[in-house]
Order: C-alpha cells, then structure tokens, then sequence
C-alpha cells in the first residue's frame, strides 16, 4: 500500500479500516517506547513514544482519521502533519505485516476465573509421544520456520481436540516432556531453535486438549530473544529462574 493511497484515504475521511496487531507478533514497552516482534516474518520494529501513541490508538480500534486528530489534539501539531506521520508509520507497520485490517472473529466464552487448576499426571490422558514422532514434530516446525508459515501453527486453538480447565503438569510428566524433545533435537543434523522447540512442546500439549501457550522475552542490552511454552502459567520447558533476565512480551 503505498503512503499517497493512505493519505488521499485519510484526507477525505473516507477510509473507515479499523486495525490490529499482526499475528504472531509480540509487544514489549519499555521506557521512551515500544518494541515489535513479528515471529512470523523476523522482523523487529521499535517506535518512539509518539509511534508508540499511534500504535495505541490504532489497535484500539481507531481509524487512520481519528487516530491522526488525536494524535493531533495530544501533541499539539497540525492536523495534516498529524495524518502525514500517521499514514507513512500505518504504511511501514503494514509493509511489515505488523499490522493488519481488522477483522470480527467469534472468540469461545472465556474459561471460568475460579477454575481449579489441578496437576495432571502420568495417570491422566497425555502421553509423551515416541522418539521418531517427536523426532518429525521438531523437523515440521523447524522447516515452517524457516519457509515463513508460522501463521497456519500459532493459531490460538491450533490442534486442541477437547477444552480443559487450566492444568498444571506434573513435574515428573513435565520432564519426561522436554527430555523426550531435547533428545530428539540431539539426534538431529543441525541446531533446532528454542522456539520450534516450544512448538512442539505445545503441539503436544494441543493434541491432549491442553491450553498450552508460545512466550517470547527479549533481553535488550545487547538484544537476544528466547521462546518457552507455558501451561497453566506456568512454564513447561524451562525453568522460571532461566527466564528472570528476559522481559516477557505479549503475544
């Protein structure tokens, strides 16, 4: 989309497109701005606070317009500066598939809040799959990675064949998890990432019916990111006190 379309659109109060966060991509606040990290694509994208406003208002749900004349209002420039800046960061952020047009989806009624969570173990319905499917889960997500097509595996209910309450995994389950995956990336010809790691650990937690969630912290100074997956809230395969130098970001 090129930026003279968005202006023209933004001029003449015609465009009506409301926007949201691209998907896969992951957000982190810092002080003085905001950080963007689209697993899907690689690409990492930091605003200042005034992009860090814009992006505010555009995933609420404002249009290109109102979120120029609030942007306006706040900072106190002209309007046509205002939709100028707008149209050519709304540009960058959609050439980076960070952003994207919104579209109305029908979300599933949200778990129970008191929901008991309770540790399931080796006596419950999830096996640790075998060395060889493990094996080609790992190989699967290594190349999806690496071709692009994250979109199609991150999917909030990708693979969940039933809906449990929030469920801790027992600790002994909980290993034999991730060394039933670590040693299948050991047996292969090349480094598996954390993060196709992860997503097998969720892959598998999926098939059972489990909520299972990807994570991503980033370490700024010098920057470094890390991928873990989560049940419960809690982390499956990596230990909490690993994960206190990275700054979690949401996803």
């Amino acid at each position: 989309m090129a930026v003279k379309t968005v202006l023209a659109t933004a001029a003449g109060s015609e465009d009506h497109r409301r926007w949201q966060r691209g998907a896969s991509v992951f957000v982190c606040k810092y002080d003085g701005g905001t950080a963007l990290l689209s697993v899907r694509t690689g690409n990492y994208f930091t605003l200042n606070d005034a992009g860090s406003a814009l992006w505010a208002r555009l995933t609420s749900g404002l249009t290109l317009e109102e979120a120029a004349r609030s942007l306006a209002a706040d900072y106190e420039i002209s309007l046509d500066a205002a939709r100028h800046d707008a149209a050519e960061l709304l540009t960058q952020l959609l050439s980076k598939a960070l952003l994207e047009p919104r579209v109305n989806r029908h979300s599933d009624a949200a778990m129970s809040a008191t929901a008991r969570q309770r540790p399931l173990s080796a006596t419950d319905t999830l096996r640790v799959p075998s060395l060889l499917r493990t094996w080609l889960t790992l190989i699967k997500f290594h190349v999806l990675l690496k071709v692009g097509r994250l979109t199609q595996i991150a999917e909030p209910g990708l693979n969940v064949t039933s809906k449990r309450s929030a469920t801790v995994l027992d600790p002994v389950l909980r290993d034999a998890l991730n060394r039933r995956v670590r040693t299948a990336a050991a047996w292969l010809p090349f480094q598996v990432a954390c993060l196709a790691q992860s997503l097998t650990v969720i892959d598998i937690l999926r098939r059972h019916g489990l909520e299972a969630t990807l994570r991503v912290g980033i370490y700024p100074y010098p920057f470094s990111a890390h991928a873990w997956a989560e049940c419960g809230g809690q982390p499956v395969n990596e230990l909490p006190e690993e994960l206190l130098r990275y700054r979690a970001i949401t996803s």
